[in-house]
């Protein structure tokens, strides 16, 4: 230390000396000063030994080795300061300073080395009084600093650290000493006062291993402002009264905070902070009697303790009035059944894990033993209170029950924490204890202004009065949501000014709500910690300034239904999360700053948005009645409601944003039109981009991914072309609901919940190019009409195509192809094409029609799927032209279906359907194999359907394996093997159909194998393959039709059916009759099996085709005299009964009718006469 700074040290002790020589205590004239320096020896004993009382000693810097008996009165030994000087004892068996005389000054030095218990770097002894220790360093002894019965002595910023054998400062039978700023840190204890009418004040004890200050058997001290903090525990009463706690800080203890233990009585605890100690804050306990009695506890804070905030244990009459114990686990507990007659009230408990508070009662002899929870009129604050306030008057309107408590009760809860009574209305002069008191008292009126004093205020605010309500000037108002459900302030009059306050605690609520106001005025508020820091809810003319917004979920939020509710003045002054808002409204030719926090723009022309980052708002950016405007290269992420959002606005660019994680939209377009979106993102909303009556709009190369409704959902919105978008893992990838005359155009719309398109009551769309797949439905029109879907590749979906209520569309071009059950669906639809398109390999359905009638369906591949075609319960389509080939079981399948047309389709090769295989589950008790299952194959098959036209189809080739029989090992009968089926056309129950010109050859059925048995083997399956096969029908004609080749039968009827026209019948392969007269036409009969039908005019060549020669009647491609007898016979029978295609052969004379002169003019024909 240098020299000067010895010297204030010096001028120090010698100010602290004048003091004392005011107080009337003498020094011997003509004092000497002595300067010490190392060296041989003993040289400070040596100059203490030859001073005279009142001498000054300098000990000047360097390291001295020697034990120091300071025996004079009146000495002053000043050090060069503690970390230049040491004095190290010589002996670690004797005191480093024993002082013996008063009167005594020592400062400046680092004493160290006296480690044997029980000495001390420095120690007064027996009635040494009036000694001041000063700035020293005192360290590595048994104690640091020990007084012994001594009195009066000063000890100021002392360094009593690392004695660890004792402790930091001993005060033994000491009284009316002070220590002031002192650091007593890593000792064994800190502190150890045993005395009266002591003062410690601005000591620092932390970190040692028992007691930060403890004191003994000791009353009337004063403890304040002292930092007590690490230690096991942390301020100590034992055995101790009237002593006066105030301003310490007894945090982060291991224990406790602060201990009155074993009968430490009438001690006043104010003030005190005791927080974050891992048991206790403040612990009033006696493990032996009497009970700890008659302290109070006043103003303390006592939060986010492991255990107990406040803990009276065995504790009697204390009074805890006006203190906070919070989010500890207890907030006070009350433990032991002799703890009664304690008085507690205006506390606030809040926030506690497990009780806020907690009364003990577990004795039956102590069953009316009580606690005063209340004064009578006023109780405590109790955060899980759930009463109400109806006359808002600060306090509930039912009691509150002490948790375990034998019928303790506070009878008068507070409704907030106690703060006095803060809030004044002044204009009445009126004082409350509750804001919302002062606002509801009857003397409270519009246009009056409310103070509201420092303090903490936990309650919801319901302003519906005309009023000012400002802070008092504190600048320390804080309101906490009483209900974090609700909003702190609910203001839902006109003209509201609210100002100064900290708004917090509406943690699913609002911290400010303007709900339908206008004219309201909010200014330098902290919003904080809220769902929404402040809210404009349909509300007018609203003024915000200075206001701070941060760490609410949402910050700022807007929310109108009409043009003036947009119209606010909110200035730059007010930010959130530190950005500036800036909220413009009728401005032009301008271009938002780089800082911005929240932009909302009304009203304005050429207004420029671009590089922000926006977020944790109600939107990122609002454009409301703006027109001619771009926002660019914007983030707006995590914001409640929308990314951005154009109301009522035209002629804007959105480009490249940034629109994820918002609530509800990314970017959202609401009444706006001839906007221009290009290479936006929205992923991770409700919905990414949502159109509302807006139209002529143009979105393009975006991306709107993962949203939890539709990734472009547009309603109500005309006119608008969609191109290159991605709409992938939404539920809906794109939605149009009410929407007409949008074009939808290379988008990706895959891997969503639902649909990947959605039209639903929206018409005269255009679907091109589009990809949905892996989807619940690739593409689903509800009640949409007059579209068109055209090159679209639906695949890997549940349902590819689906038509629900739905005409006039056409499907054209598309694949939709590998989709679980159906590949295109019409469910009561009507008056729509399907041309020219692939559904392969689908579940169930290459196309499935239900309830729907008029349709057209036509050029189709349906192939490989479980059935190519299935009409259930339509009437009126025409299915014409279509390979619905190489499907599982059936080819073309109709169900309930009448007056259809079948034309030109093929349905060959339906075959891949096998029975199962029987099992061979067999034991010494189960001897018999199972039976293979059948398997089937149809080409085109009707069940219950009538008034159908069969013409031009082909189906062949089509069959059905059976699965062979169980059998071998244990089995001693073996399984039979299932029977195998095909069909070229099946009706089964169906009525009055027309079959002509169609071709079914070489259907055939494949048996499965029997099973081997021990005792007997199972029979093969039987093969069974049909041309046509009709059963349980009726009234159906069969004529014009080649059946070649089938395995089984040609034809099957098991009734009786016309099987030809009148005049020519079907092809069969196996027909064995003759055409003596080579008309074309079987001499005999064909008949059918199965039942009684016969084809009275079997063709004796395959049918060539619907349209014959004129003149040919017998097909047989030659005009013969034996068509002119055919014609003879129709003449003569009536022409009315001829089908179409023979009518026309034969009405060679063009005159609409059949005569005998068609049949002359067929011979003159026959003859060479003439040609028809």
């Amino acid at each position: 230390m240098s020299r000067s700074v010895a010297a204030l040290v010096a001028a120090a002790v010698l100010g602290i000396l004048a003091v004392v020589v005011c107080a009337g205590v003498g020094v011997a004239a003509g004092a000497a000063t002595w300067d010490v320096h190392p060296g041989e020896g003993t040289p400070i004993q040596d100059a203490i030994d030859g001073a005279e009382p009142g001498d000054t000693i300098y000990v000047h810097e360097g390291t001295y080795v020697e034990n120091v008996a300071v025996d004079k009165e009146r000495l002053t030994l000043i050090g060069d300061g503690s970390d230049v000087v040491t004095v190290r004892a010589k002996s670690p068996y004797f005191q480093v300073f024993e002082v013996t005389m008063d009167y005594v000054n020592i400062s400046g030095l680092a004493v160290t080395g006296a480690t044997k218990h029980p000495k001390a770097g420095i120690y007064l002894g027996s009635n040494v009084n009036h000694c001041n220790i000063l700035h020293n360093t005192v360290s590595n002894n048994c104690y640091g600093i020990y007084l012994q019965d001594s009195c009066n002595n000063v000890l100021i910023d002392n360094h009593c650290s690392s004695n660890n054998g004792g402790g930091g400062i001993i005060l033994e039978d000491s009284s009316n000493n002070r220590l002031v700023s002192n650091i007593a840190s890593d000792n064994w204890q800190g502190i150890i006062l045993s005395g009266n009418n002591n003062t410690l004040m601005d000591n620092r004890c932390s970190n040692n291993n028992w007691y930060g200050i403890c004191t003994y058997d000791s009353c009337n001290n004063t403890l304040t402002e002292n930092t007590v903090s690490n230690n096991k525990n942390g301020i100590n009463l034992r055995l101790s009264s009237n002593n006066i706690l105030n301003k310490n800080n007894c945090s982060n203890n291991n224990v406790d905070g602060i201990e009155l233990d074993d009968s430490s009585n009438n001690n006043t605890l104010t003030s005190n902070i005791a927080n974050l100690n891992e048991y206790c804050g403040i612990h009033l306990y006696s493990y032996k009697y009497p009970s700890t009695k008659y302290n109070t506890l006043t103003n303390n804070t006592a939060n986010l303790n492991g255990e107990y905030g406040i803990h009276l244990d065995s504790s009697v009459g204390n009074v805890v009035v006006n203190n906070t114990a919070n989010s500890n686990r207890d907030g006070i507990h009350i433990d032991h059944v002799s703890s009664t007659n304690n008085t507690i009230h205006h506390n606030s408990f809040a926030d506690n894990t497990q009780y806020n508070a907690y009364d003990c009662c577990h004795d039956h002899d102590y069953r009316h033993r009580t606690n005063a929870w209340d004064d009578g009129t006023e109780g405590n604050y109790y955060s899980d209170y759930t009463g109400t306030d109806a006359d808002g008057n600060g306090i509930g309107d039912i009691l509150y029950s002490i948790p375990r408590s034998d019928g303790n009760v506070d009878n008068h809860p507070l409704m907030q924490a106690w703060n006095g009574y803060q809030v004044r209305n002044s204009d009445t002069g009126r004082t409350f204890l509750g804001i919302q008191a002062a606002i509801d008292d009857s003397n409270t009126d519009d246009g009056h202004t409310i103070t509201i004093g420092a303090g903490v205020y936990r309650l919801n605010v319901n302003v519906n009065k005309r009023l000012t309500m400002v802070d008092a000037g504190s600048g320390m108002v804080t309101v906490i949501a009483g209900q974090p459900d609700d909003h702190v302030f609910d203001v839902t009059a006109n003209y509201v000014n609210i100002s100064g306050f900290t708004v917090t605690g509406a943690g699913s609520g609002m911290g400010i709500y303007l709900n339908g106001t206008d004219h309201c005025s909010i200014s330098n508020n902290i919003m904080s910690n809220n769902e929404y820091g402040v809210c404009l809810d349909t509300s007018k003319s609203d003024t915000l300034t200075n206001n701070i917004l941060s760490e609410n979920t949402y910050n700022f939020v807007i929310r109108a239904s009409s043009p003036s509710e947009y119209v606010h003045n909110i200035d730059t002054s007010n930010t959130v999360d530190g950005k500036p808002i800036y909220y413009w409204v009728d401005q032009r030719d301008k271009i938002i700053p780089g800082n911005a926090g929240y932009v909302g723009v009304v009203n304005s022309t050429n207004i420029t948005v671009r590089d922000l980052t926006l977020t944790r708002n109600g939107g990122g950016v609002l454009f409301a009645y703006t027109e001619h405007s771009t926002i660019r290269d914007v983030t707006v992420n995590s914001n409640k409601d929308y990314g951005t959002y154009l109301l009522f606005s035209s002629n804007i660019t959105l480009a490249n944003i940034n629109a994820s994680s918002n609530g509800n939209c990314g970017i959202y377009l609401e009444g706006s039109d001839n906007i221009t979106l290009m290479e936006n993102t929205a992923n991770s909303n409700n919905r990414g981009i949502y159109m509302l009556s807006s139209n002529n709009n143009a979105l393009a190369d975006t991306d709107a991914s993962s949203n939890e409704d539709c990734g472009i959902h547009l309603e109500n919105s005309n006119s608008n072309t969609l191109t290159g978008n991605t709409a992938n893992r939404n539920r809906h990838g794109i939605c149009l609901n009410s929407s007409s005359n949008n074009v939808l155009a290379g988008t990706n719309a895959s891997s969503n919940e639902d649909c990947g398109v959605h039209l639903w009551d929206s018409d005269h769309s255009i679907l091109q190019d589009i990809t949905a797949n892996g989807n619940l439905y690739g593409v689903y029109l509800n009640s949409s009409n007059d579209s068109a879907l055209r090159n679209n590749n639906v695949s890997n979906n549940n349902y590819g195509i689906n038509l629900y209520f739905s005409g006039n569309n056409t499907l054209s071009g598309n694949i939709i192809c590998l989709n679980d059950q159906c590949g295109i669906t019409l469910d009561e639809s009507g008056n729509s094409t399907v041309i020219n398109n692939m559904a392969n390999s689908n579940g169930d359905y290459g196309l499935y029609m239900s309830s729907s009638s008029s349709n057209t369906i036509t050029g189709n591949t349906m192939g490989s799927n479980d059935c190519g075609i299935y009409l259930n319960s339509s009437s009126d389509n025409t299915i014409a032209n279509n390979n619905a080939s190489s499907n599982v079981d059936h080819g073309i399948h109709l169900c309930y279906s009448s007056n259809n047309k079948l034309t030109g389709n093929i349905a060959n090769r339906n075959d891949d359907d096998t029975g199962h295989q029987g099992h061979s589950n067999c034991d010494w008790n189960h001897w018999f194999a199972g039976d293979g299952g059948s398997g089937y194959g149809y080409g085109i098959r009707l069940v219950n359907s009538n008034s159908n036209t069969l013409t031009g189809n082909t189906a062949n080739l089509n069959g059905g394996s059976g699965g062979g029989g169980g059998g071998g090992g244990w089995c001693r009968y073996g399984g039979d093997g299932g029977s195998g089926y095909g069909y070229g056309i099946c009706l089964t129950s169906s009525n009055n159909n027309i079959l002509t010109g169609n071709t079914a050859n070489l259907n055939w059925g494949k048996g499965g194998a029997g099973g081997t048995g021990g005792n007997c083997g199972g029979d093969d399956g039987d093969d069974y393959g049909y041309g046509i096969f009709i059963i349980s029908s009726s009234h159906n004609t069969i004529y014009h039709n080649n059946l070649a080749d089938n395995i089984f039968h040609n034809a099957y009827d098991e009734h009786t059916h016309q099987w030809d026209s009148g005049s020519a019948g079907n092809y069969y392969s196996d027909y064995t009759g003759t055409d003596n007269n080579t008309d074309g036409i079987g001499d005999t009969p064909h008949p059918i099996p199965g039942g009684g039908s016969i084809d009275r005019f079997p063709l004796m060549q395959p049918w060539a085709g619907d349209t014959p020669q004129k003149g040919d009647l017998n097909g047989d491609g030659r005009i013969t005299p034996a068509d002119a007898v055919i014609v003879l016979q129709l003449a003569a029978g009536g022409s009315a009964s001829c089908d179409p295609a023979t009518f026309a052969a034969a009405d060679v004379s063009g005159d609409e009718r059949v005569t005998s002169l068609d049949a002359l003019m067929i011979l003159q024909a026959a003859a060479g006469a003439i040609v028809l």
